[in-house]
């Protein structure tokens, strides 16, 4: 019975955890981090071509969008930084702590951006901040 509830789990998991990963990668707080955080201990050594299969899937997105949708050259958007609150969240909840330790410990890096999606996954994330409102 365990069995043939782990294969359903399985299967309806595989359907929503491609959602999941984009919405979680399109937070400002997350993006990729939170993948090379935790894919490593769900996937052992599958986590490397599982992470980047997910890069792969976002900048072909992006592309498919960038050529439905391609923005005029005349009018020019920088993108812009949301600074964080000055209240923290205090104590770190027990199922994100290791992942706020993570984030501590990883240097930041750049590197030369080719589109936004690559821009916007290179910038440090945001610090998790009780009441964070993520259109602000």
């Amino acid at each position: 019975m365990a069995s043939s509830m782990a294969h359903k789990f399985d299967s309806y998991w595989s359907k929503f955890h491609g959602i999941m990963v984009v919405a979680t990668i399109l937070d400002p707080r997350y993006k990729m981090k939170v993948m090379e955080c935790y894919f490593p201990s769900l996937y052992r050594d599958g986590s490397s071509y599982k992470i980047n299969k997910i890069q792969e899937v976002l900048l072909r997105m992006v592309g498919e969008y960038e050529q439905k949708y391609k923005t005029s050259q005349a009018s020019s958007s920088s993108p812009t930084h949301v600074s964080p609150s000055q209240s923290t969240m205090g104590p770190p909840k027990r199922k994100m702590s290791r992942f706020d330790q993570y984030i501590t410990e990883v240097p930041c890096t750049t590197i030369h951006v080719k589109t936004v999606l690559e821009y916007y996954l290179e910038e440090p994330v945001i610090p998790r901040v009780e009441n964070f409102d993520i259109l602000t």
